[in-house]
């Protein structure tokens, strides 16, 4: 019934044109290519059948899709976790956590410098990674466990990580370009609106979207393709845009622990030795927990502005 509905909706005027590289995207994701990678030949296969904008645009969007001052804080913050691992700070940080909240389950996720700063206004995320990794840094040389000989595998290990997130980052706004270019938004928001026009139901189909895209997708391209679709929906229904972040976010973060591309069973599994589909399983009371905190922070929108 809700696919005949979007499928009469103005999508179908989009044609193979648009929908073949989009499926690209999709089976190249899955057969193992690297997400970048499908991202930037689904763009240009976009651009290239259905000629909306020219494909010099491309080089030129990668470049100004992460030229931007905020940025900065996602190589400091992976940096900050690498020296926190290699000096050990990260275990003493849970036998503290271990210590002040007794056998209390959840009790840690967060350092007080680093969100204190950043709430009182007294430097900003950015800033705050800055302070965070050189405050990581001054204390494992202080203690011994961090030496210089450390920095060249530090330094090359967090690159590593920043090789896989910034340049899906940057894919983004030529995606995001080529998107509006084609009016998909407003299409959209025309195909979901149709449906139904009650904001509840809507931010239903809204939640149901992103839980099944983490279920099959990893957070960082799933933001990249569906934050322009999914913005202008909530915009407008009304949804603060503070909340649309919030929500997604943490319904993006189900998929976290959901099979089949779960990434902690992975992790778990990897550490512990436990197959998947076992950590999976008993993972399911902590995926309706999840599920109902989304919901309740879909449905009461004060949880995630009350501090705005």
């Amino acid at each position: 019934m809700l696919w005949q509905q979007l499928d009469q909706a103005s999508f179908a005027d989009l044609g193979f044109s648009f929908y073949g590289p989009l499926i690209g995207i999709l089976v190249l994701i899955l057969v193992g290519v690297p997400v970048w990678v499908s991202l930037r030949l689904g763009v240009v296969g976009i651009l290239w059948f259905t000629e909306t904008l020219p494909m010099t645009l491309v080089g030129a969007s990668l470049f100004q899709g992460i030229d931007h001052f905020a940025l900065i804080a996602v190589p400091l913050f992976i940096l900050t976790g690498d020296v926190l691992v290699r000096t050990d700070l990260s275990e003493k940080l849970l036998n503290v956590a271990q210590a002040l909240t007794g056998g209390v389950r959840s009790g840690l996720l967060v350092p007080v410098i680093i969100l204190g700063g950043i709430y009182s206004g007294v430097f900003t995320p950015t800033e705050a990674a800055a302070v965070a990794v050189t405050l990581t840094i001054v204390i494992g040389l202080a203690q011994g466990t961090l030496t210089l000989a450390d920095f060249p595998k530090m330094l090359v290990s967090s690159a590593k990580v920043n090789g896989i997130i910034l340049p899906i980052i940057a894919i983004s706004l030529p995606l995001s370009q080529a998107l509006a270019a084609l009016q998909v938004p407003q299409a959209f928001v025309e195909a979901m609106t149709s449906v139904s026009p009650e904001p509840m139901v809507i931010i239903l189909m809204m939640v149901a979207i992103l839980i099944l895209a983490g279920l099959i997708m990893e957070t960082t391209p799933n933001i990249v393709i569906l934050a322009p679709l999914l913005l202008p929906l909530a915009q407008e229904i009304g949804m603060n845009e503070i909340h649309f972040c919030v929500l997604m976010i943490t319904a993006l973060g189900v998929g976290f622990i959901t099979p089949p591309f779960g990434l902690n069973l992975f992790v778990i599994s990897g550490i512990t030795g436990t197959p998947v589909l076992s950590i999976a399983a008993r993972a399911i009371p902590y995926v309706l927990g999840m599920l109902a905190v989304v919901l309740i922070l879909a449905f009461v929108p004060a949880l995630s502005l009350w501090a705005f």
